[in-house]
């Protein structure tokens, strides 16, 4: 997959060979398990199996570190989710995504990003900002084209499309959490996850979907 710079231009890009992939996936689990601020380049380093000199050779801070962890792991999932077969509706194309975003997002590495996008990204303007345009904005904007093309065929209520998309995604957002390993209902870490997304979905779809429209297709 082609990737897609948000931003910045990191010299790595410009460096063949696998190290800086490495360094990105340890970088990945170090973030998570440790926060942004608590994460150590020594430790990224020590877990990629690379001396702490090696990161420099691609990356010249650790916030450039985490902004290729967040274009070319968690954007891509993004530009992933929206990929396939045209979907037969939007319903369709609606619950693909909401799909897609949940089985990447529950994998047990990215427990710690809920904690990370909430109490510290707030204090790091900058990344905040990053993390919006290369992350949420895109995947709204995607979202929001569903659903105003799904209230334009009157597949959809007639809803704002920009909350709509608030309101999905908050479903999955909290539940995501709610099932983590840092849980503030740890009642839901026993809860079978996908009956959980069919059940977001089931909710999400519902209370889009307009009763009086005909499928064409019918």
């Amino acid at each position: 997959m082609s990737a897609e710079p948000i931003a910045h231009d990191p010299k790595w890009r410009r460096l063949p060979g696998e190290r800086p992939h490495q360094l990105i996936e340890a970088a990945l689990d170090v973030f998570s398990e440790r926060g942004f601020n608590a994460a150590k380049l020594d430790e990224i380093a020590r877990r990629a199996g690379v001396s702490k000199g090696t990161i420099y050779l691609y990356f010249d801070s650790k916030e450039e570190l985490f902004k290729a962890v967040v274009n070319d792991v968690i954007a891509a999932q993004l530009r992933e989710a929206h990929q396939g077969p045209t979907p037969k509706s939007e319903s369709e194309a609606l619950e693909r995504a909401m799909r897609a975003n949940w089985a990447f997002i529950t994998l047990p590495r990215f427990d710690g990003w809920f904690r990370i996008l909430i109490a510290e990204l707030p204090k790091h303007p900058e990344l905040l900002a990053f993390y919006n345009r290369a992350v949420i904005d895109r995947g709204w904007a995607k979202l929001e084209a569903i659903i105003a093309r799904g209230v334009a065929s009157g597949e959809f209520r007639r809803v704002e499309p920009r909350l709509a998309v608030g309101f999905a995604n908050s479903l999955v957002i909290m539940h995501r959490h709610w099932v983590s390993a840092n849980s503030i209902r740890p009642e839901y870490q026993s809860r079978d996850r996908q009956q959980l997304i069919d059940a977001i979905v089931d909710f999400a779809l519902a209370a889009l979907r307009n009763p009086a429209f005909h499928s064409p297709a019918q």
